[in-house]
C-alpha cells in the first residue's frame, strides 16, 4: 500500500507537473537549480533522424527482463551513433 502511494504521488508530483519533469524538480527543490539540466530539446534534436537498430533494442531489451539492475556497456567506434542510440533510449524509456 505505502509503496502504491508513494508511486502515485511521485507520478503526481513529477509526471503530471504542467511545466514536465525539469520544472517540477526545480519547483521541488530550487536549491538544485545549478546541477539540473533540462536535456528535452538535445534528445529532440538528436533523435531527429533516428531509424534502425532495433537488434539493439532487442538485445537492451533481453538485459532488461534478465537483470533487475546492471550495467550495460555499449562500445563502438567515434561516429558510429552511441549518442544517438542512447539519446532513443532515454526517449523511448522516459
Amino acid at each position: 500500500m505505502a509503496a502504491s502511494v508513494a508511486t502515485d504521488l511521485h507520478d503526481w508530483l513529477f509526471d503530471k507537473h504542467p511545466g514536465g519533469r525539469y520544472q517540477a524538480v526545480l519547483y521541488f527543490y530550487p536549491q538544485l537549480k545549478d546541477y539540473v539540466y533540462d536535456l528535452g530539446n538535445l534528445i529532440a534534436e538528436v533523435t531527429r533522424h533516428f531509424v534502425g537498430r532495433e537488434l539493439l533494442f532487442d538485445r537492451l531489451s533481453s538485459f532488461l527482463e534478465q537483470n533487475p539492475c546492471g550495467y550495460l556497456c555499449l562500445s563502438a567506434e567515434a561516429g558510429l551513433g552511441k549518442t544517438a542510440f542512447a539519446a532513443e533510449v532515454a526517449r523511448r524509456y522516459k
